[in-house]
């Protein structure tokens, strides 16, 4: 994945958060149809390995700012060095446990910008795909 890309076509979303990374970001904050969503990776037991494919999530007004809330933290202890506490579930892993699949959009991912130290997304964007 080139996350050194500036170049960031019209067709592409802006990603807000990325709460969780493997080989790419697991889950976050991103607009999908100029709506805000959590996109959250699907994993394949199948080929034991994570996918292209994103569970798009609908969030309302109270949980995204939640969900910010939490990030803000997060910018917070990356930027000051202070350290975050792992230990506990993040907000953002409980509102997608809370979610139903049946009311999400599958849609492959595709991810390019750039981010900084912490996956603090700078310019970083997503192209949905429809497949």
């Amino acid at each position: 994945m080139d996350n050194s890309r500036k170049e960031i076509p019209d067709l592409k979303e802006k990603v807000l958060t990325i709460s969780d990374w493997c080989d790419g970001p697991i889950f976050g904050l991103a607009y999908y149809s100029e709506e805000l969503v959590i996109y959250d990776r699907v994993f394949s037991d199948e080929r034991d390995s994570w996918t292209d494919y994103y569970r798009l999530l609908h969030v309302d007004k109270t949980e995204i700012r939640t969900i910010l809330e939490e990030w803000q933290e997060w910018v917070d202890s990356v930027d000051n060095g202070t350290g975050y506490d792992f230990s506990k579930k993040s907000k953002i892993q409980n509102i997608i446990t809370n979610k139903s699949s049946q009311d999400a959009k599958c849609m492959r991912g595709r991810f390019s910008g750039e981010i900084r130290r912490g996956f603090i997304p700078v310019s970083y964007y997503v192209e949905w795909l429809e497949e």
